[in-house]
Order: C-alpha cells, then structure tokens, then sequence
C-alpha cells in the first residue's frame, strides 16, 4: 500500500511540472542555471515530505535524553561523547576532493564538535563548508568510518533500521553504506534531510538504492565495510552535524 501511494504522490508531482513546463505562464525557457537549481531543490523537498508522510523517512524531533528509546538489542555505533569510536569502528575521518572546483570543508582534519544532540549532548561530528560543481572530474565531501577498526567486513542483514540525529540548513544530504562487492562508487544510500533543529531519521536499509548509472547488485548488506555522510546539493554552501547513531533489528 505505502509503495502505491508512493507512486502516485511521484506521478501527482510529475504530471504538475509537466503543466508547468507546457504552459506558457509556467514554461521553464529563459531559466537561468541558478533558478534552475533552484527549482530541482525544491522539488527534492516535496518528493521527500511525500515520502515522510507515507512513511518512507520517519523523523522524530529530539527534545532530550529520554526522546530516543533505543531497543537493547540494537549496535550503538557513535555518540561522540568519548574522544576515541568505542563500538569496535573505524576512526572517523573528513574526505574531500581537491580538484580546485571549489569544494572547501571544515573541519579538515576531523575533529568532534561541541554541543551534541539532547541525547548525547557533550559532542557530535559534522562537516561545514561548500560542494563544487556536479561535473568532470567531481566533486564530492565526506564524514566517514569504517565500521570495523580492524578493516574487517560488517554483516548488516541482522539490522532492519539505521537511526541517527541531524542538525543542518534544512538542506539535502545523503548517507552510504559501502558494500564491498560494489567496485565502480555506485554504492548504496538514501537521501534525508537536516533541519535547523536536532532530529532523528530512521530509514530502512530497504529503502537505500544504488544510482542508476553503476553495475547493480542486491539489496542485501553482508559486506558493509564503510558508512559515509555527505551533502547532496552542488555548487552550494552545506552545514550538517551528525550524532547518536544506531542500527536497529
């Protein structure tokens, strides 16, 4: 029922830009790039509130250490609150690409921030500053670990959720689970957003999805050697911080 309403809400949407583009008060010509960018953000939005309101995302809003009532069989990857990862991950670390296309990132090196969440509110992690263009030879900016410090693979099929706690510019900003099978950076993720105020997502690892454009496998995650968070938006300022996350059976 939910992947029917889904579609419709998405073919709602589509057949609305397809008026607006064929009329003449609502044609798209003479569009500058920006407004163009613009208008494909915007668009992103109502597609993932579409997607909130049928359950595809589901957003909690953290008011203190008791909103997030964390089932006791789940694996409690980061709260940041100890200066080194203490569930067996990676250290974090702060990627980016250095093409001179504009991308800058702070903080590079990574290093905790202050003022966490209300569930953990000590420290958190987070990556400010902005994305070149989507264009040859890319541009990109990562927070990321490996969920295992001793670079072993992670079998993620015993989790049904990944739930974690954002804060950002209200922005779009994406989150990978790197299989180790994939070989060509089409990796798995699922798009959410960080509003102004400390919120937690919980996405399904059913509803993460390889892009269209690489070698496509199953959507199982027996070999998860990496998670990343990133900003979606190109050519764009970005602010997120990340923190409490967890992967829930």
């Amino acid at each position: 029922m939910k992947k029917i309403k889904i579609f419709l809400g998405l073919f709602f949407t589509a057949g609305l830009l397809w008026a607006q583009a064929s009329s003449p008060e609502g044609s798209l010509k003479g569009w500058t790039n920006d407004q163009l960018k613009a208008e494909v953000y915007r668009l992103r939005r109502e597609i993932q509130d579409l997607r909130v309101r049928v359950g595809y995302t589901d957003t909690l809003d953290i008011k203190n250490k008791s909103s997030i009532k964390v089932p006791k069989d789940a694996w409690k990857v980061e709260d940041f609150e100890n200066p080194s990862p203490t569930s067996g991950i990676g250290n974090w670390s702060v990627e980016y690409d250095h093409n001179n296309m504009g991308t800058a990132v702070t903080p590079a090196p990574y290093d905790r921030l202050g003022n966490g969440s209300p569930a953990s509110p000590g420290f958190c992690a987070g990556i400010k500053g902005h994305l070149g263009p989507s264009e040859a030879p890319w541009t990109w900016a990562f927070l990321q670990t490996d969920l295992s410090n001793q670079g072993k693979l992670v079998d993620l099929n015993v989790y049904k959720e990944i739930w974690f706690a954002v804060k950002g510019d209200g922005k779009y900003y994406i989150t990978t689970l790197r299989r180790d099978i994939v070989k060509d950076y089409c990796d798995f993720q699922a798009d959410f957003i960080a509003p102004d105020q400390w919120t937690l997502v919980k996405i399904p690892l059913s509803h993460f999805q390889q892009p269209s454009w690489g070698k496509q496998y199953p959507r199982t995650f027996p070999d998860v050697k990496n998670m990343a968070f990133s900003p979606e938006l190109h050519e764009s300022d970005f602010d997120l911080k990340v923190d409490d996350i967890v992967f829930v059976k």
